[in-house]
């Protein structure tokens, strides 16, 4: 039988017919003249593992040449993968018939391919060997490719270690490696078994391929096409320098989104993926470094440490790993891939792979940066200056003829009207007051300098090999005295003692210390705030002391002045300080036996012993000192505190934790006839983590001298409970439990013919925290996949259009342990004792019924490439419902005995978008641009729980605002998102009483005209929240509140982000911007935000004890008045208390995180100083916020906090 190109055969009669008809043709095309000859037909194309048949045809539809070979003949050939740009038909076919048993000629039109005429001469029968070996680059990093045995189909893959396995090779056989990334080899076998490490050239990558991308799940690494899951992978960290790993995903990753917590020095962002999914549980992903989940740090020392705004990457565990050693990040977003991680999978899952070392020679790199960060400037919120600030005082103390209320100004008025000082005086003073103008941000900030560097080792051979890195990061703060350092040490060793086994030590430690103030005045508060005619320094450089920010503490032993008048904020920030020193110390084992080529067994253990020190303290003097000075009830009422008492203190902390975690698994993978591809896992693990801390303190400390003591009383003070219970609490020590998990687990995943997949996962967990009836419990996923790109349709209708286009679907259950309660009695002792036994503390109600929190994932999403890769990208819609969220639970039976419990009661449903494309354009040879975009939409809500409506809700902690002025963010109530915001629609300012107004619902109208007898049509659209109507025993709680609607939630509805690489030559440029729409935020309003300085009181002359915005000249001040700026009075204003909706603004913003140039040196003129490569770079970061939100950061998403700074980074890296 004879093949022609149109695929079909032909039956044995009519071989005759056929064949006069071909030699006829052949004739005719032999006789025909043709102007454009053989090597002027050019053919394009690029496939990887192509049959020669699919080859062939695409070449006759550019060429319109026929191919004629006889069908046996091509089954002899080995797939092909090429890339023809331009060739000639002949180039072509030179290369595509290479090391194959077959040849061509080419007649006329048609191209003859017919097998190599074989060798005469007797021949040996062949001796057939097992062999094996493991592919590496120039790295010495393991290679994904194909091993072929030369002239046949026999072949192997090797895996995610570069490994492979070939049975039954010729002793003399021609091994010949290919992958899409390197350059094809050659290895001749000669009758080795053992090839050894084979080392093979990186290929340079053009804009249109891809390379095979591995997700890696911390247990396994699978190839991207063969796992059901939505993973993203970051490689290249090292590119960006941020000084911490989660400021790195932040607008990376579809679904991810990081929030920004402070500028502070060494704070870390806090990450979300798809939504919160806990009310009162943690809300972290779990972090997953080389095979372990990572364990978090010490838990905060009370009274020391907790809400320390630098405290979040000392105690938590991702903190310890320095951005420089790792390799790389991938985030695994639904169950397919977090459910073999169970009950801690909930949140999502972040796998870190770190550095490893490589055969080959040594290299040395170096990383380092220099950083100038700007200080904040208070420019776009238009505050008095001194001018201003002293005649509005004065206005006001004229109106309502007040001093104390107000501020120097106001008192000098006072004291001229007693006739304490003249005409002349009070005018010159007046005067010498306007001109300070003090600009309190450029007194407390300052500009900051950072710097960070790395070195590392790489190298060893093919038995040893080793990565050894140091690392310092020196980060001052933009708040003067602040400051944060960081040291880095890590060790890693690979050892081979036999071909089969290997052996991973990895000893990583960090030193991490922060120093800040421990001011009792928020700083960025005061800079807001402060008078502007108040000053930093007298004349001869002494502090001054500020009359106005603590006025209204009013001595009662001295009249007319304040309990502590000598307040100045410098002093505060120099002689208080906070000094927190984190250490980890952590040791990973990691030994693997490959058993048989296809069953691999491993065993993962580590340990980590990490410490807290914590110091607090005050000089003699301070206000920090004067505040917490433990004994003020041995005085007699008002317990105010004599100078000569304000000596300073001195707390200290010390807490430790070790943890350690064990894994041990097997995971066998078997390839058959290179269509079914199986891969099982099977393992078990077991962790325990332990906590100590203990505290004391020194009511006496004089820093400059290290001395601490105890005062003397001349008098013997009466003990009563309060003096007693402040004595007991200089000191305490908590053991803070164990937390034990036992763990059985495995994986499945099966692939045929590289077009249809199936994934499945199942794990039980148990754990010490849960009561033993409900402590075990399975969780599973199924998961499946189908990559139309392989299918033969879309191959031969779409082969340049279509590069990957694939289907995926998940179904499945993770977990989350909330500790918020125990199935046991917690009662916290004190040091106190009655009747020889300890006193309690604080005691937590026991539930015995608390169960996991159980999250159901549905999820499906489309893999997508076009056009040779070009575009690409990715989109994912999910619905997740977490069951049985824990969440306090108030206004019980009285059968319970307990006012609240926390109950699982809660389901939370989070269902939404994800959507990344990819863009990858080559202008020309050395202009490239590379893109990528990512947004995510997610509607959060709760679907079930105790409390359906919110006057449902209740939280003794705040009654006043739940009651009835509003919820700031109702975390339990059915149907709405955790963090919604109840309150009243703002309706303006009464023209006739300067009163703020706000819309009354239609039921509070109706209630309003049932009590009143009145028809609705009589009863106003709005209300003053001043006004009582009458007829209603409270009427905020019965007739008001029922006004409350949802104002919005604090959570975006749209995050994303894009980034931006523009490469030319040794050229490249980058921009990375991140987004956050759809949420609230505080408005920067200085009527509510400066409130908690003034000792309770609520009336609006208080608030302009301190600066104010110059929009309160536009204030209501007679009736008639049209303004949306409520009156000042000296009364109690309920405003202050009511959420309304002009205290908020929507909080979207565009982030502009990075702007990089970066140029690559010439090697020519590197190698000549001893190096291999040289990068230079600049670098700018945080440097602009597209937002109409009025806040000191938006991206903080509130209106205060510690603002990130705008920093200058310069950029070097080396390698030798």
């Amino acid at each position: 039988m004879i093949l022609i190109n149109c695929g079909r055969w032909l039956p044995a009669p009519q071989t005759w017919k056929v064949l006069k008809l071909t030699f006829g043709l052949l004739i005719i095309a032999f006789l025909q003249v043709n102007a454009q000859g053989v090597t002027q037909n050019t053919v394009t194309y690029s496939g990887k593992m192509v049959k020669l048949e699919t080859v062939f045809k695409e070449i006759k539809k550019q060429s319109g040449f026929s191919f004629f070979y006889n069908l046996s003949d091509l089954e002899k050939a080995v797939p092909v993968s090429v890339d023809l740009k331009k060739a000639s038909l002949e180039e072509a076919l030179k290369i595509l018939l290479k090391d194959q048993p077959l040849t061509f000629s080419i007649n006329g039109k048609t191209v003859f391919i017919k097998e190599k005429p074989k060798e005469t001469g007797a021949i040996s029968p062949p001796f057939h060997i097992d062999t094996k070996g493991r592919i590496v680059n120039e790295a010495g990093e393991p290679v994904l490719a194909s091993v072929v045995v030369k002239g046949t189909k026999k072949g192997a893959p090797t895996n995610k270690d570069g490994y492979f396995t070939l049975k039954g090779v010729d002793d003399n056989a021609t091994l010949v490696v290919t992958a899409g990334n390197i350059e094809t080899l050659e290895i001749k076998v000669n009758g080795q078994k053992d090839l050894a490490i084979v080392g093979v050239k990186s290929k340079i990558k053009s804009l249109d391929e891809v390379e095979v991308t591995v997700v890696s799940t911390g247990y396994q690494e699978l190839i991207k096409d063969r796992t059901g899951g939505s993973a993203t992978t970051i490689k290249n960290v090292d590119k960006t320098p941020f000084m911490d790993v989660t400021a790195m995903l932040a607008g990376k990753i579809a679904g991810l989104d990081a929030i920004t917590a402070n500028g502070a020095p060494g704070a870390v962002s806090n990450i979300r993926i798809r939504g919160s999914n806990s009310i009162s549980g943690n809300l972290e992903p779990l972090w997953v470094v080389d095979g372990l989940p990572l364990q978090s740090g010490v838990m905060s020392i009370k009274g020391i440490n907790s809400g320390n705004i630098q405290q979040s990457i000392l105690d938590h565990g991702i903190g310890a790993l320095a951005p420089s050693d790792i390799e790389s990040i991938t985030v695994l977003r639904d169950a397919a891939s977090t459910a073999i991680y169970g009950s801690r999978a909930a949140n999502g899952v972040i796998v870190i792979k770190t550095k490893s070392g490589n055969s080959g020679k040594i290299t040395v790199n170096y990383q380092g940066n220099f950083a100038v960060s700007s200080a904040p400037r208070m420019k776009t919120f238009d505050f008095m200056n001194a001018q201003q600030k002293v005649d509005h005082e004065l206005d006001l103390a004229e109106e309502f003829n007040l001093s104390v209320e107000l501020g120097q100004p106001a008192w000098l008025r006072s004291d001229w009207q007693k006739g304490l000082i003249s005409t002349d005086e009070y005018n010159t003073r007046i005067q010498e007051l306007k001109k300070v103008n003090t600009n309190w941000f450029d007194e407390i900030y300052r500009t900051g300098l950072n710097q960070n560097h790395n070195i590392s080792l790489r190298g060893g051979t093919d038995k040893l090999s080793f990565y050894g890195s140091l690392g310092l990061t020196d980060q001052k703060g933009a708040l003067i005295l602040n400051q944060y350092n960081q040291y880095n040490i890590s060790s890693k060793i690979g050892y081979r003692p036999h071909k089969n086994i290997s052996v991973n030590l990895t000893i990583r430690g960090s030193y991490r210390e922060s120093k800040n103030n421990a001011s009792e005045v928020d700083p960025l508060k005061y800079a807001v705030f402060a008078n502007p005619y108040e000053r930093a320094y007298n004349e001869n450089g002494a502090y001054a002391w500020d009359q106005t920010w603590l006025s209204l503490d009013r001595s009662q032993l001295n009249y007319n002045t304040n309990k502590y008048n000598t307040f100045n904020i410098i002093r505060e920030l120099n002689e208080t300080y906070k000094k927190d020193i984190a250490s980890d110390l952590s040791s990973q084992l990691d030994l693997t036996w490959r058993i048989t080529p296809e069953l691999k067994g491993e065993v993962y253990g580590g340990f980590t012993y990490s410490t807290l020190n914590s110091e607090e303290g005050a000089s003699p003097g301070t206000y920090a000192s004067y505040i917490n000075f433990p004994f003020a009830t041995a005085f007699a009422p008002p317990y105010e505190v004599p100078a000569q008492y304000n000596n300073g203190y001195l707390k200290s902390g010390f807490g430790r934790s070790p943890a350690y975690s064990l894994r041990t698994g097997f995971d066998y993978k078997k390839e058959i006839r290179n269509l079914h591809f199986l891969d099982v896992y099977l393992g078990a693990e077991i962790t325990d983590k332990r906590n100590w801390n203990s505290s004391f303190k020194l009511p006496m400390y004089d820093y400059n001298n290290n001395l601490g003591g105890f005062p003397d009383f001349p008098w013997n003070p009466l003990l009563n409970s309060a003096l007693t219970q402040n004595i007991g609490a200089l000191s305490s020590y908590l053991y803070g439990g164990q937390d034990r998990t036992a763990s059985l687990f495995g994986a499945f995943s099966y692939t045929f013919d590289n077009r249809y997949v199936l994934n499945a996962n199942l794990r039980f967990d148990g754990s010490s925290t849960i009561d033993p009836q409900n402590r075990f419990v399975p969780l599973w996923s199924i998961s499946g996949r189908w990559n139309l790109h392989n299918e033969k349709f879309i191959k031969k209708w779409f082969p340049d259009f279509i590069s990957e286009f694939a289907i995926r679907g998940v179904y499945g259950y993770t977990g989350n342990i909330n500790k918020a309660a125990l199935p046991y009695a917690y009662i916290r002792l004190t040091n106190r004792s009655y009747d020889n036994e300890y006193l309690a503390g604080t005691v937590s109600y026991p539930n015995p019924s608390i169960k996991w929190e159980k999250k159901q994932e549905r999820s499906i999403g489309l893999d997508f490439s076009f056009f040779r890769n070009k575009v690409g990208g990715m989109f994912n819609y999910y619905n997740n419902v977490t069951h049985d969220v824990l969440g306090d639970v108030y206004n019980l039976p009285n059968s319970y005995g307990i006012p609240h419990l926390a109950m699982n009661m809660h389901s939370i449903k989070n269902t939404g978008l994800e959507l990344n494309l990819n863009f990858r354009v080559r202008f020309k040879k050395d202009l490239s641009w590379i893109a990528s975009f990512n947004a995510a939409k997610n509607t959060n809500r709760i679907i079930s729980g105790p409390y359906a409506t919110p006057l449902d809700w209740n939280d003794p902690s705040n009654s006043t605002l739940n009651i009835w002025g509003g919820i700031p963010s109702a975390t339990n109530i059915q149907g709405y998102p955790l963090g919604t915001v109840f309150g009243y629609r703002y309706a303006g300012v009464n023209p006739l009483t300067g009163n703020v107004e706000v819309f009354l619902s239609e039921e509070s109208r109706n209630m309003y005209a049932k009590v009143k007898n009145i028809s609705i049509n009589e009863v106003p659209e709005a209300w003053s929240l001043n006004a009582d109507p009458g007829g209603f025993t409270d009427y905020r709680t019965q007739w008001l509140n029922r006004s409350m609607v949802k104002l919005g939630s604090a959570s975006p509805s749209y995050t994303g982000g894009f980034t931006s690489t523009l490469s030319w030559k040794k050229l490249e440029l980058r921009t990375s911007f991140s987004y956050a729409v759809g949420h609230l935020i505080r408005k920067f309003d200085e009527r509510d935000l400066a409130i908690s300085n003034n000792s309770g009181q609520t009336a609006g002359i208080y608030t302009s004890r301190l600066n104010r915005r110059t929009n309160v000249f536009d204030r209501w001040r007679i009736p008639g008045d049209i303004t949306n700026v409520p009156s000042i009075n000296a009364n109690q204003d309920a405003y202050t208390y009511y959420l309304t909706s002009d205290k908020f603004q929507k909080g979207d913003y565009l982030d502009l995180r990075e702007l990089a140039l970066t140029y690559n040196l010439n090697k020519s003129f590197i190698q000549r100083l001893g190096a291999q490569s040289a990068q230079i770079g600049i670098q700018a970061q945080n440097l602009f916020v597209w937002t109409k939100a009025e806040a000191v950061d938006v991206t903080t998403r509130t209106p205060f906090g510690y603002p990130r700074t705008k920093m200058c980074l310069l950029n070097l890296q080396l390698s030798f």
